[in-house]
């Protein structure tokens, strides 16, 4: 495992209630085989992160196939998290009457 994702893996495992419940409503909005990866990529479900090879035997998936598929997936909850983002901005902008 790179440096990389190893920080990103411990930051994600630091986070706290809310945070968690917001990724995982997000996570739970994307396609099926997407959402199984990042679960499984970040160990969410047993606390044991899987690599790409060990998730690709799971899914019978090249591990070039599954880390295409975690890459859209992270792609799709970054563009989940902005539109959050912009309606939350949005909705505060209203609340103030700006």
């Amino acid at each position: 495992m790179n440096r990389e994702t190893r920080e990103s893996r411990e930051r994600l495992s630091r986070l706290k209630g809310t945070d968690i419940t917001l990724i995982l409503s997000m996570v739970n909005a994307l396609p099926e085989m997407e959402r199984e990866i990042l679960i499984d990529y970040y160990g969410w479900k047993d606390n044991h992160p899987k690599d790409f090879k060990e998730i690709g035997r799971s899914f019978h998936q090249t591990e070039g196939k599954v880390k295409d598929v975690y890459i859209k997936a992270s792609f799709d909850l970054l563009g989940l998290s902005l539109a959050m983002l912009v309606e939350t901005e949005k909705q505060e902008e209203l609340d103030h009457g700006e």
